[in-house]
Parts: C-alpha cells; structure tokens; sequence
C-alpha cells in the first residue's frame, strides 16, 4: 500500500514537471525566428540589414549589417529578462559607417537585460530600462 502511494506521488510530481517544461517551450517558441533590427539607441538603423535569430538550445544567430556572429541567450519570460552570453562574430573589414552601427549594435545586445514584447515586434532594454533596440519579426 506505501508503495503505492509513493508511486502515485512521484508521477504526479513527474506529470507537473512534464507539463510546466513543455509549457515553457511553447512560450520560448514565440520568438524563435528571424528578427529584424530597426534601431538601437534611438538611431535608425532600418537600412543596415541588422538581424538576429533565435533558435533552440538557447542559441542566437544573426548578422550585424556587416558581420555574421552567434552565442547564447538565456530568457525568462515570467520575469521579462533577456540576456545574450559570449557572442562571436567573423571578423570582415567594413565601411566605416556599418562598422560605427555594428558596434552599437553589439553593445545593444550585450548591455540588454529586459525585453517588452509589443505588437510590431520587440523591444531590447538596459537594466536602466532605456530602450536599445527595437526588432521586429520577419
């Protein structure tokens, strides 16, 4: 009889477990995809091509508007935080304004700590809430 009720316990455990993973992935597939960078820092940024990509595993992808770079993510969406772990770029020579963006660029990224979720797509914030980049899905 112990048994069983220790049985019953451990997979209703296990089923809550189960269910609140697999709810968690659905979320986190809401943003997986293309995304397109539209400005950082208040500056237009529409013509530089910018994107970024975020797929399973916690990885992100993308493309600078000169350079192509991937690295980690780790998001919560209960608490809105979004964070980007080392990223890594390939290192081509650019004209001087797109390398100028690029750095603002990447210093969006690794100075965000929030994000806001809206309708056209997604705002990237600093821990001072200040706006970095806005994105939006392609």
């Amino acid at each position: 009889m112990g048994s069983k009720i220790i049985n019953s316990v451990f997979l209703f455990c296990a089923s809550i477990v189960f269910i609140s993973c697999g709810e968690q992935k659905k979320a986190m597939t809401n943003y997986f995809g293309t995304w397109d960078l539209t400005s950082a820092y208040d500056t237009n940024l529409e013509g530089l091509n910018a994107t970024l990509e975020f797929r399973g595993e916690e990885r992100v992808f993308g493309n600078s508007g000169c350079n192509n770079f991937s690295g980690t993510y780790g998001l919560n969406e209960e608490n809105r935080t979004l964070s980007f772990g080392p990223l890594r770029s390939t290192k081509m020579g650019c004209e001087e304004a797109k390398s100028n963006c690029q750095r603002l660029f990447f210093r969006a990224l690794n100075n965000t700590a929030n994000y806001l979720p809206k309708k056209e797509g997604i705002y990237l914030l600093s821990s001072n809430r200040k706006i970095l980049a806005f994105i939006k899905k392609r």
